[in-house]
């Protein structure tokens, strides 16, 4: 068998590309998996609002010389606002604002009025307000 000078080199040449492929192949496989390092990120949590209820109307004590108190306030943007009058009680839905607003009737003499805020998550404040209808005038 005689073989040119030509395909000895191509025979030499492609054992050679096969070994180097061959020992790459097995470089990978024996190469230790690389960790990527953990970046841990707190979760940041909305900041935690005060639940508040404020009245502005009526005044604590206020005299008034009509059968109906005006009740006006602000809280929680739509929590449910329940009014305990003294004739009559009622529930309703704060604006998108937290505002709201309601007439009470009222008994002659002195009336108490408990204004109650409930949020979604179940806190609730409460306020009263003490007041005094009259047919005298004053």
């Amino acid at each position: 068998m005689n073989l040119s000078k030509e395909t000895i080199i191509a025979i030499l040449a492609g054992l050679a590309l096969g070994t180097l492929a061959a020992f790459g192949a097995w470089k990978i496989s024996q190469k230790k998996e690389v960790s990527l390092p953990v970046i841990q990120q707190e979760a940041s949590l909305p900041p935690k609002t005060t639940f508040i209820l404020t009245l502005t109307q009526p005044e604590n004590d206020a005299l008034l010389d009509k059968p109906e108190a005006s009740i006006s306030g602000k809280t929680q943007s739509k929590a449910q606002i329940i009014i305990n009058g003294p004739l009559d009680d009622q529930v309703l839905k704060a604006s998108g604002d937290g505002s709201f607003t309601a007439k009470v009737n009222l008994d002659e003499g002195q009336n108490e009025i408990v204004i109650t805020a409930l949020n979604s998550d179940g806190s609730e404040k409460s306020e009263t307000r003490t007041v005094t209808y009259t047919k005298e005038e004053f």
